[in-house]
Parts: structure tokens; sequence; C-alpha cells
């Protein structure tokens, strides 16, 4: 098992000034092997120890402070790579904003590292004495390294302040000039800081800048598919929400031909997948999902999805003997026709207990495992309005972020946009994070240009972190 899996989770958790703070093992892991020479003795470390965790709470406070100023509800979290700063809830910000709660960080930093050092030339103390050591490794921890995370290296919290001055003036290609900066800066200072002799630093800031070089060439490939994703995203919407399959794979293969891009054809290689899954071509599905780049492996989510719509054939021949008035459309034939109890076994019991509860919804309490097997007879029998009515009930009562975020897919499916909207806002409230499945889920598409919508994009800007610290 790695490292990381048993090191995970936290290891003991407070508040400072009411904002909630999380410490995981693995933070004391790094500062162990940061600690050099301070590891020579246990008073030494101790200190060490210390310092490290006053100087980036310290850090993190900045920028938890100010942006609880700007009406966002911090948390924060030291873990194996320093400190972030993440927000629960809270509205937009400007970019004026959001370059004062990236400059906080380390402005708090190097104001405590300035302090000490002054109190230290003040009232000079013996240098060979531990506290001496101590108070010069706090003015190091806090002052350096708050001036170090000045520089637009990304991830650092300049180069956050950079890519926001340079949006107010042209939004539309700050990303990729904030990208830029950063592989130049890394590879100009890295090296210099070498040729001194400052080691780490340098290998930091070289490592930081190829990691933007790297991502570089991908980037333009992505602004040369934008017009690609602006030109299928609806036509790849609406064969998925029809269930055409032969559609939705031909216009997927095109897409596939044209792009360049690894997170375009990884897109692409998942609605080719899917498609072919509606046309019950589970091998060539199986083959779509292969061809999808490495580097952008396909969603977990569009895998299930797949395997789902192979399986829901079968069911859906137990689904339409319990239920005599679906749709005609989805009426089976020849090979596919209706079998009986016996084919189906326990699973037709589960199956047909799904399609009575949509019969009635809200006729009986129940589960959210029970939910989930409604969901799926609700997708076999296109009716999603009636899941998410059945599922509003579960939700009262047991509030969670993933059953919010499925009764969205839910309502969007069902053509209720708006709903859908007010629904992934509560998710990502109650602390849905996984943007990945969000960006996934083919049923949002067609409505993420509606105005409804913009509460949903201003709830993922606010919950995901604008500063954070290696």
């Amino acid at each position: 098992m790695p490292l990381e899996q048993h090191v995970s989770g936290s290891l003991f958790a407070f508040r400072v000034a009411r904002i909630p703070v999380r410490v995981e093992p693995m933070f004391f892991v790094t500062t162990l092997l940061l600690a050099g020479s301070r590891r020579s003795s246990l008073e030494d470390f101790g200190g060490w120890l210390g310092v490290v965790f006053v100087s980036v709470l310290l850090h993190e406070l900045g920028h938890a402070l100010v942006g609880r100023r700007f009406g966002l509800a911090p948390e924060i979290r030291l873990y194996g790579w320093g400190g972030l700063t993440s927000w629960s809830s809270g509205g937009s910000l400007s970019h004026g904003r959001t370059v004062a709660i990236a400059l906080a960080g380390p402005l708090a930093g190097i104001a405590s590292g300035v302090v000490v050092a002054a109190s230290l030339w003040a009232f000079p103390l013996p240098r060979d004495e531990w506290p001496h050591r101590l108070l010069s490794d706090f003015v190091w921890a806090s002052g350096y390294w708050g001036a170090i995370n000045l520089i637009p290296l990304q991830p650092l919290d300049g180069s956050h302040a950079f890519e926001s001055l340079w949006a107010m003036a042209k939004p539309q290609n700050a990303e990729r000039v904030a990208r830029i900066a950063s592989a130049v800066t890394g590879l100009l200072v890295g090296p210099v800081a070498l040729y001194f002799g400052w080691v780490m630093p340098g290998v930091f800031a070289l490592w930081l800048g190829l990691q933007s070089a790297k991502q570089l060439p991908n980037e333009y490939r992505e602004l040369h598919d934008a017009p690609l994703v602006e030109r299928y995203s609806l036509l790849l919407a609406e064969a998925f929400d029809q269930k055409d399959g032969a559609r939705l794979s031909a216009a997927a293969s095109e897409l596939l031909g044209l792009a360049r891009s690894g997170r375009i054809r990884s897109w692409a290689a998942e609605n080719l997948a899917m498609g072919r899954a509606f046309e019950g071509d589970v091998e060539g599905a199986v083959e779509a999902l292969v061809s999808a780049p490495r580097s952008h492996p396909p969603a977990v989510s569009v895998e299930a999805f797949v395997v789902m719509v192979s399986v829901a054939r079968g069911k859906q021949r137990a689904a339409l003997s319990w239920q005599t008035d679906a749709d005609p459309e989805v009426a089976p034939s020849g090979a596919d026709a209706p079998g009986t109890a016996a084919d189906e076994g326990s699973d037709v019991e589960r199956w047909s207990e799904a399609v009575s509860l949509l019969r009635e919804p809200g006729s009986e309490p129940i589960d959210a495992v029970q939910f989930g097997r409604v969901r799926e007879a609700a997708s076999v029998l296109r009716r999603d309005g009636d899941a998410a009515a059945i599922g509003q009930a579960l939700f009262a009562t047991s509030p969670d972020p993933d059953l919010a975020f499925a009764l969205a897919c839910s309502c969007a499916r069902a053509g209720e946009g708006a709903r859908a909207a007010a629904l992934l806002v509560e998710a990502i409230a109650l602390g849905f994070r996984d943007w990945e499945r969000l960006d996934a889920t083919a049923a949002f598409t067609r409505f993420t240009a509606e105005r409804a919508w913009r509460p949903v994009d201003a709830a993922r800007r606010a919950a995901t972190p604008p500063a954070g610290d290696p």
C-alpha cells in the first residue's frame, strides 16, 4: 500500500479565529525530510517542527482572513506540500480581490519574518544557543519563503496574483500568459540559483519551470481545439439526450479525427464510447475508451456508464415486464423481448421494486442504495422527472453532496435545467468538489450557456482555492 494511503486523513483539527484548521500526517513527514542538520538533536528538531508549523499556519491565515473579509468561508489544510486555504462557501471574486488574497499569505510571512529579524538585531542573542537558532529558522521559514512565494511560478501565490492582474486587462488569455511566465521564470531563476549555490531553491524553481513548459504545447493545442468544442458540444449533448447512438458515434468519431489536445481527444473518445454503447456495440465502446490519450484517461463515470448501458439491455426486459405503460419507443423486440423472472433471478425483484416506485413517486421511504436503482430504471424508461421527485424526499431528510449531484443529473435529463443548477449549487455548498465528474456529465452541457447556470459557475469558482502553497 502506498505511503500516502497509510498517512492520509486528518491527524488532528482545531480552530484559529473561528477558522477550521486540519492537519494531516504527511505535513510532519515533509517537515522531517526538510529538517536537514536540525535532526541532529531532539531540541533542534522540536524547534524546527514548531517553526515550520507556525510559519505555514501564519501564511495560510493571511489568505484566510482576507478571504473572509471578502465574504468567503475559509478552511485551512496543512498537508504534505505545505498549506492550502480553500473556501467552503462564498460568492465570486473580482480580479483585484483575488490578487489581495493571493498576496496576503506571503506578505503575512514576510511581515512576521521582518519583525523577528528586527528583534534579533535589536536584542542580539548568542549565535550558538538554541533561542538564536530557533528565531533564525523562523526568519528563514517565514520571511524568505514568503518572498520566494511572490515569484510568478505556478502554483505559487505570485503566479496566482500575476494571472489575476493580467486578467484585468486581457481575461481571455490570462491563464496561458501565466503559464508562459512561470516557464520562463523557472528556467531562468533555477540555473541562477544553482550557480550561486542555492541548491534547494534552484532545483525547486527549475522543476516548476519545466512542469509549466511541458504544459504549454498542449495549451496551444487546446487553443486550436476551442472552436471544435463550441461546434460539437450541443451536437453531442443532443445526441446523448436522445440516446441516438449512431449520431453520437458519428459526431464523436469526426471530432476525434480533428482534435489535437489530449483533453479534447479524451472527451471525443468518451462520447464515442457512449455512442457505441447505445448501439449495443460493447466491444467497440471499450475500444473507444482505450483510444483515449494516456495523459487524459477517460472519466470513471463514463466507464461506469458504458458498463451500465451494457447491462441495461438485459434489465430492460425485466423492467418492461412490470411497466405496462412504458414509452412504445423503448419497447424491445426480437432478442430483447421481455423475459421471465426466472431468467433474471433476484435482480428482477430489485429492478421491479425500482419500477414500482416510479409508478407512484414518493409513496414509500427509500434509502440511497434503493434510489440508485430508481435512477437506473428511470434512465431506461425515460422517467428521470419521477426519479428526481423520489430522490427529493430522500434529500430532504438526508442532505448529501453526492445525492444532490445525482438529483441534479436526473433533473437535467428531464429537461429541468434551472432545478439542476440549483441542486448543483447545493451539492457544492455541501462539499462536492469532483469537477471532472461534473464536466463529464453530458446532461448538463445543454444548460451551461443559460442564465440559470451562472450560480453554478460562481459556486465552483468560490470553491476552487485561488491561492495555495506547494
